[in-house]
């Protein structure tokens, strides 16, 4: 997308992530702050122990989907939030659909 600047020079528009944000005409990236000025990221990524990805997998080879029982009791088991576990399940059968797709 075009978007007019302050000065009146037309660019690109600003390139957001989670950590970054591009400059007006410049290739640089700067941090980005927060609502409250600090400019740490808003989100850190979890990395799961080898102990909990174990869990997972196992569950996962026998329900493809999880239930709202099973995925409160591994969360309790595992001590990860129901939504990270939601989360890891819908991620794992997109890997596993886009493994499947790659072998064809």
């Amino acid at each position: 997308a075009v978007v007019s600047t302050q000065s009146g020079h037309y660019g690109r528009a600003t390139m957001n992530s989670n950590l970054f944000i591009m400059e007006k005409q410049t290739n640089t990236f700067v941090p980005m702050t927060n609502r409250d000025g600090s400019k740490k990221p808003k989100y850190t990524r979890k990395n799961f122990s080898p102990e909990q990805i174990q869990g997972l997998e196992a569950a996962f080879q026998q329900h493809r989907f999880v239930r709202k029982d099973l995925r409160r009791q591994l969360a309790k088991q595992l001590s990860l939030s129901e939504r990270s576990i939601s989360y890891w399940f819908q991620n794992k059968r997109a890997r596993y659909a886009n493994q499947d797709l790659n072998f064809d």
